[in-house]
């Protein structure tokens, strides 16, 4: 894991790499295109989840703005 700077008190660390990265983030854009996101966890659990990859150091500008689209529906 990763340390990625501060939030809340807390150190935020990401157990991604740039290289896994990319399915964790077509996982998230799959849920939150449908209902599943509010179906089991909710929307704070899927926000939590893209911070905790935009946390991941070394992604690529197009993995930035993927994740930036899917801050914005949470």
């Amino acid at each position: 894991m990763t340390n990625a700077g501060k939030k809340g008190g807390a150190v935020r660390t990401s157990p991604y790499t740039c290289l896994t990265a990319e399915v964790a983030i077509t996982h998230l854009e799959r849920i939150l295109s449908t209902d599943g996101a509010e179906s089991l966890f909710g929307l704070p659990y899927w926000r939590a989840r893209v911070e905790q990859i935009s946390a991941t150091p070394g992604l690529n500008p197009e993995h930035r703005a993927r994740l930036a689209k899917l801050l914005a529906k949470t």
